[in-house]
């Protein structure tokens, strides 16, 4: 951007420290007049308008704590069901360990009473 044309003449070492070319006087902290959308607010029409954005927000924070909660709590249900799935399953896995442990045991135990 600096080396377009337009901005030859700029020294970009000292732009801080330059005097703008124009300065606005304006009326007051939210005099628009210097732009193209020449309406005005007034400052009644302002403190509305940030009055709608602070209840906004506050919905907002509302609404994300409200998400925040539901999502901890499903998420605490679906732990407790993984922890379930996996006590069952470790249960089982436990017990058929012990059942092919003994049926391991029942069928060497068969084989050496049938060889004698």
């Amino acid at each position: 951007v600096k080396m377009h044309p337009f901005f030859k003449d700029i020294d970009w070492n000292k732009i801080k420290t330059m005097k703008p070319p124009f300065i606005p006087e304006i009326e007051n902290e939210i005099d628009t007049t210097f732009f193209t959308d020449t309406k005005k607010f007034n400052l009644k029409d302002l403190q509305e308008i940030q009055n709608d954005m602070d209840n906004f927000e506050q919905n907002l924070n509302h609404f994300d704590s409200t998400v925040l909660n539901t999502l901890a709590d499903i998420n605490k249900k679906e732990a407790k069901k993984a922890i379930m799935k996996a006590s069952i399953f470790s249960k089982t896995h436990s017990e058929m360990k012990q059942l092919g442990k003994l049926s391991l045991t029942n069928h060497l135990s068969e084989a050496s009473s049938n060889s004698t």
